[in-house]
């Protein structure tokens, strides 16, 4: 199915691919590295022995999909402002008190950044799925949904939502498109409108599907690091460089109310500098899966 089946509103969306470019892996790569999208996006599309989704789950909404179809994103880079280097001082308190600590630190940090927003938010992110080559990936969305192309400019998936929007998060009610300037900024009203009957789980994946995945503006990603900040489990793991060599700070959830044979973990890495987010891993036994943003920002397309 073509984008322009979809009817999706992405005019030129060829050109918004190479906006950001960065340069080509060389063929071999390449071709073993669409292979490696192409059976990862199959994978994620029908039945297996691996743990799924749950049934009608939208097509960002779990970490694994999120990362076969290239919605792990970072889209916590408006900010410039220096996150603390937080100094606990006597004893060391616990990893969850930690992980408290910085959030909230880091959220008074990036909540006066600026924001500019635009009509296409565009990501080049590094996939490593299992043992498959990495491959890098280009999504486009806007306000009617999204596309997705290899780093060659192939396309690779689209889709127009049902409800006529692209959103983030939530089983019942996600987070819309046009939702994502209207959410509360207060964080009970926040972590309620973000949580779901799987209690503190559904609230660190939507909370981190927006941190990760979609354009918010300053004041709401502030509003978002206060509720991990506030959330059971949530830990800081201390610094760590990613696939990149970049250093960030690692914080991590695992997922205890889904599954009763197994626990999965997700771990974001924030460049204390900026508070962008570097990368994440999503890990349960025997599989570790690695979403490495490369560029992200607002693009607009050439006039043919």
């Amino acid at each position: 199915m073509s984008i322009d089946e979809l009817d999706l509103d992405l005019p030129g969306m060829h050109m918004l691919t190479a906006a950001g470019a960065v340069a080509p892996p060389s063929a071999a790569a390449v071709a073993g590295a669409r292979a490696a999208v192409r059976a990862a996006v199959e994978r994620a599309s029908v039945p297996s022995t691996e743990p799924t989704a749950a049934p009608g789950r939208r097509w960002v909404l779990r970490p694994r999909r999120r990362l076969v179809i290239a919605a792990v994103v970072a889209a916590v880079a408006t900010g410039v402002a220096v996150l603390p280097v937080v100094d606990f001082g006597g004893a060391e308190p616990s990893a969850s008190a930690q992980a408290a600590t910085y959030l909230n630190q880091a959220a008074d940090q990036v909540a006066s950044g600026t924001f500019h927003k635009g009509t296409y938010w565009k990501t080049t992110v590094a996939f490593k799925l299992k043992n498959n080559p990495e491959v890098s990936v280009d999504t486009v969305v806007s306000r009617s949904g999204f596309g997705a192309f290899d780093s060659e400019g192939h396309f690779l998936r689209a889709k127009k939502p049902s409800h006529g929007q692209a959103s983030w998060g939530g089983d019942v009610h996600p987070v819309t498109w046009d939702e994502l300037d209207r959410l509360p900024l207060g964080t009970k009203a926040l972590q309620t409108r973000l949580t779901s009957k799987q209690g503190a789980s559904a609230t660190f994946d939507n909370v981190s599907t927006l941190l990760s995945g979609a354009p918010v503006r300053p004041q709401l990603r502030a509003a978002l690091y206060r509720v991990l900040a506030q959330l059971p489990g949530i830990r800081l793991e201390g610094t760590a460089k990613d696939s990149r060599g970049r250093t960030g700070t690692v914080v991590s959830f695992t997922f205890k109310e889904r599954y009763n044979t197994y626990r999965e973990t997700e771990r974001m890495w924030i460049d204390s500098r900026t508070g962008d987010i570097l990368q994440s891993t999503y890990s349960y036994p025997g599989y570790v899966h690695r979403a490495t943003p490369v560029f992200q920002g607002w693009v607009n397309p050439s006039k043919r």
